[in-house]
């Protein structure tokens, strides 16, 4: 009994401490899926959750996880999905993805660009409010040869 009370008082205290961190949703654009890139994506997702996850919770809701198939209209109409929805920030990974945010001139979400092949869409200097612009030769290379 006295370690089931125990128990029980470890469960609310987690609960309540999870009750008080804030809850960020991200959505993710994609060109495309395959077993490779899911693992890319799933090592990114702990890691995001890694740096953030003591300061607060952070989901990838499987419904704001969208593949153009490298089709740019596609892809332009996914980031206004992710625009309208619920999400709190979202995560760009592909050229398509990345050539889609070329007009853009403004982000009403925190938007950021990953390891994109900077195909001159949008220039790796670019200063918008709530963009984040990440280009990391080193790690872009690293992806290539796991794909």
């Amino acid at each position: 009994m006295k370690k089931l009370l125990i128990g029980l008082l470890l469960i609310g205290a987690t609960i309540g401490v999870q009750a008080q961190k804030e809850v960020y949703e991200l959505g993710i654009l994609l060109d495309y899926r395959n077993a490779v890139v899911d693992s890319l994506l799933t090592q990114l997702k702990r890691d995001i959750v890694g740096v953030v996850g003591e300061d607060a919770l952070v989901q990838f809701p499987a419904e704001y996880t969208l593949v153009n198939g490298f089709d740019l209209p596609l892809a332009k109409s996914q980031y206004e999905y992710l625009l309208e929805g619920s999400v709190d920030g979202i995560l760009v990974l592909g050229a398509m993805g990345e050539h889609a945010l070329s007009a853009r001139t403004s982000f009403p979400k925190v938007t950021t660009i990953l390891n994109t092949y900077n195909l001159g869409s949008l220039p790796p200097n670019i200063e918008a409010e709530n963009l984040t612009y990440i280009l990391d030769k080193e790690v872009l290379g690293d992806d290539l040869k796991a794909l």
